[in-house]
Order: C-alpha cells, then sequence, then structure tokens
C-alpha cells in the first residue's frame, strides 16, 4: 500500500495501481470499522421494539403486588433467602447476549479482504 501511494505520489502510477490503492484504503478502512465494532462492542444491527411502556409497567406492579402479598404470609427467614435469591438472580440478567469476536476471526476477516483486492 505504501509502495503504491509512493509510487502515485511521484507521478509514476497507472490507473490500475491508483484503483488497487483505493481498494487498500477500503479494505484498510472496512478493518477499521471491524475492529471499532470489536472493541466498542457496537451491534451490527439494530432491533426495533413496539411494546407499550405502560403495559410493561402494569405487568411489573402486578408482580410487585403479588410477591409483596406472598412474602407478608412468609416466616420472615423464608422472605429474607427469597429476597437474597431474587437479588442474586437479578445480578446476572444479561439484557443483550454479548457476540464475542476473537483476533483469529478478524485476521481471517482481513484475509479475505485482500484476497479480493488481489483477485487471488
Amino acid at each position: 500500500m505504501e509502495a503504491l501511494f509512493d509510487k502515485l505520489e511521484a507521478g509514476g502510477g497507472t490507473k490500475t495501481d491508483e484503483d488497487s490503492l483505493l481498494k487498500y484504503f477500503n479494505t484498510y478502512i472496512l478493518t477499521l470499522e471491524k475492529w471499532s465494532k470489536y472493541i466498542d462492542k457496537v451491534a451490527d444491527y439494530t432491533v426495533e421494539t413496539n411494546i407499550n411502556v405502560t403495559v410493561i409497567e402494569d405487568q411489573m406492579s402486578v408482580v410487585r403486588e403479588a410477591v409483596y402479598e406472598i412474602m407478608r404470609e412468609m416466616e420472615p427467614t423464608m422472605a429474607v433467602k427469597f429476597l437474597e435469591k431474587l437479588d442474586n438472580k437479578m445480578k446476572t440478567l444479561q439484557y443483550k447476549q454479548e457476540r464475542k469476536m476473537s483476533l483469529r476471526d478478524i485476521g481471517s476477516d482481513v484475509q479475505v479482504l485482500t484476497a479480493r483486492i488481489t483477485g487471488d
């Protein structure tokens, strides 16, 4: 890439050299974007949900009231045990699964993109 750039900068390059350099730049940009997604854990897609917030709040209110009523009927030791288990479950709750991408995956993506540029 540097050699092509230097050649074109000196004015000795051809149209093919210029096209190849542009392909290298595009590949470099794509690689940086993939690396950014890996580092920043940016999603590749957007999920749209059409759930009414009021419905969710109403459901949570009903669940909260039911739990409160049952806990009043429980023995204090069981109520504490229930709250501890609930707290532990809430701490491990994940709203979206992370997609882990290894450096090997990124390396193979770069090789594929490079093969497209060179035509191999």
